[in-house]
């Protein structure tokens, strides 16, 4: 059974671009599943709405005082056996998650995986 993948992301009014965020996950086309726990902060902008559209999402709606109390709720609220953080204005490559499940294939037992970095524009609303 593959394992399940749980990425916690914190936000506050990420209405900008969390919607290139969410696309580049559901643009992965993995083998195995995900959840994206979304520990929105208290966003007055339309963060919650754009999220509403992804059915892999799950929103913890929540007045954070930090940017860590969204982070450690959102952990807190995981289901999967393999959890990672993205940022609201961060996004994933394409097959990034299918990369992190042959990780653990090939080795059942490793400490973490990590990944590079690299530049993209964004294709809505760029970050102002």
């Amino acid at each position: 059974m593959p394992l399940v993948i749980s990425l916690v992301m914190p936000a506050l009014n990420a209405a900008p671009f969390i919607g290139d965020a969410l696309d580049s996950l559901a643009a992965q086309n993995m083998k195995g599943t995900f959840e994206l726990v979304l520990a929105d902060g208290g966003s007055t902008d339309d963060t919650r709405k754009i999220a509403q559209n992804y059915a892999f999402v799950r929103i913890l709606n929540g007045g954070d005082n930090s940017l860590y109390e969204g982070l450690n709720r959102g952990l807190a609220a995981t289901k999967g056996e393999l959890i990672g953080f993205l940022n609201a204005d961060d996004l994933l490559q394409k097959g990034a998650l299918s990369l992190i499940l042959d990780a653990f294939d090939h080795d059942s037992n490793p400490d973490y995986v990590s990944g590079g970095v690299s530049q993209q524009v964004f294709s809505n609303n760029p970050p102002q």
